[in-house]
């Protein structure tokens, strides 16, 4: 069932910057620095552009797309009940 209240929508929708979600700019700052002071070249910040209209358009089909990601990200490390339930087990039984 899809809300149609515009102030609903509104609240809940995440914090955005430039067109994407505060989790996927922070992911494009950190990706874009690393290949930045690894090169050593401007010629990033082109890639960077790309790399923004990507993860823009990525983000007009999906606003959480990135925010399941990075959590995904965070609980599929290697955990002691990893094999049983597929990610981390805070618990060591």
């Amino acid at each position: 069932m899809e809300r149609e209240d515009r102030l609903y929508q509104a609240m809940t929708r995440d914090a955005m910057i430039l067109g994407v979600t505060l989790d996927c700019f922070l992911l494009e700052v950190i990706v874009c620095a690393i290949a930045f002071l690894v090169s050593r070249s401007l010629w990033i910040l082109p890639l960077a552009g790309l790399f923004h209209l990507l993860c823009f358009w990525k983000c007009l089909d999906d606003a959480d797309y990135f925010s399941v990601w990075w959590t995904a990200f965070g609980l599929t490390r290697k955990g002691a009940n990893g094999d049983l339930w597929g990610g981390v087990s805070y618990d060591p039984e």
